[in-house]
């Protein structure tokens, strides 16, 4: 009995020294740690390509009341700016993909997401918006002139529906700038904001006070939700945080 341990001891410290040598010869470098920041973004780009079905519950008032707002194509009337606050978890990227993927938006001549997060690049958006359309992005050196024509020439007599997903810029300013060069399309087109923020709607619509193209409408504010999923792991319901966390551990 005293053997036999003393030689399982014995193996136990030559593997110890041994991976102590390793430690030596190859030094472990530290690997970058994701921000919670940075796995969120990931997992919102990636979101309106799941293969799982996600299905809203107590959300379908939501939805048909954006849906008669969007599918109301009259060219006699200004485009409407639809912001949907809410804090984050609240389900307000899944109700506006709930709007953009259902099959009546089809209507639209061109539709683009776009998620934009707090990093508000202009050049960025117009180019996803680009992409959408055109199935590859514009070269990166190319300037926001060269951009703008590029989406002028998209959107130009064109009703299009756009999501703005996860809007937190409340600069005037780059706002502005923004709604400017999305003047190109028919009056009666669409644009759908999520946002956290309500100082981003008042923003906005200080904005549209400015526009003769653009009007906002009231916003839908978002309170608590559950999803369910249907997917191969079978169905089951959850808040946003337990559906990003079950993912993480279904990867």
């Amino acid at each position: 009995m005293r053997i036999t341990m003393s030689n399982k001891m014995r193996n136990i410290r030559l593997k110890l020294d041994k991976i102590a040598k390793d430690q030596k010869k190859f030094p472990r470098q530290a690997l970058p740690t994701p921000t919670t920041q940075d796995s969120t973004k990931k997992w919102r780009e990636t979101f309106l390509g799941d293969r799982d079905e996600i299905e809203m519950i107590g959300r379908e008032r939501e939805k048909k009341d954006i849906l008669s707002k969007v599918l109301q194509k009259n060219i006699e009337q200004e485009s409407s700016i639809i912001p949907v606050v809410g804090l984050g978890g609240m389900g307000k990227t899944t109700l506006a993909k709930a709007v953009y993927t259902d099959k009546e938006t089809n209507m639209f001549d061109v539709k683009a997401w776009v998620h934009v997060s707090m990093d508000f690049e202009l050049n960025k958006i117009v180019s996803t918006i680009i992409s959408h359309v055109e199935g590859s992005p514009p070269a990166n050196d190319v300037d926001l002139q060269y951009l703008k024509s590029q989406l002028d020439r998209i959107l130009c007599g064109k009703f299009y529906l756009i999501v703005l997903d996860d809007l937190w810029e409340e600069g005037s300013s780059k706002l502005e700038n923004l709604m400017n060069m999305l003047q190109s399309g028919k009056k009666g087109s669409n644009i759908i904001v999520t946002t956290r923020s309500e100082k981003v709607v008042s923003t906005l619509s200080a904005t549209t006070m400015r526009s003769s193209y653009f009007q906002i409408v009231d916003p839908i504010k978002l309170e608590a939700m559950q999803w369910s999923t249907s997917s191969r792991y079978g169905s089951w319901l959850c808040d946003a945080e337990g559906l990003h966390g079950r993912r993480m551990v279904e990867n």
